[in-house]
């Protein structure tokens, strides 16, 4: 099993990484009469991440939001140096 530590970067707090995910979104505006006869779409995809605090409680993060601080007890830094 393996154990992700994340920290929020605007609250300085640890997390338990739990999963990852996506957040999908999809607006539109009508067109209006004469101006434009075609409906103004917007969308797009949100990475998220799942996350568990001290307490257990699961909330989801956007991954921009968040950076890897410890895994299985490791530096990310000391993982990826040796390879």
């Amino acid at each position: 099993m393996m154990l992700t530590i994340v920290k929020q970067i605007t609250t300085d707090k640890n997390f338990i990484l739990i999963g990852t995910g996506f957040a999908a979104y999809k607006t539109s505006k009508p067109a209006t009469y004469m101006v434009n006869r075609v409906p103004k779409a917007d969308e797009g995809v949100i990475p998220m991440v799942a996350v568990c605090d001290e307490n257990g409680e699961i909330s989801w993060m956007k991954t921009d939001e968040i950076k890897i601080v410890d895994i299985n007890g490791e530096l990310p830094l000391n993982i990826l140096k040796d390879k």
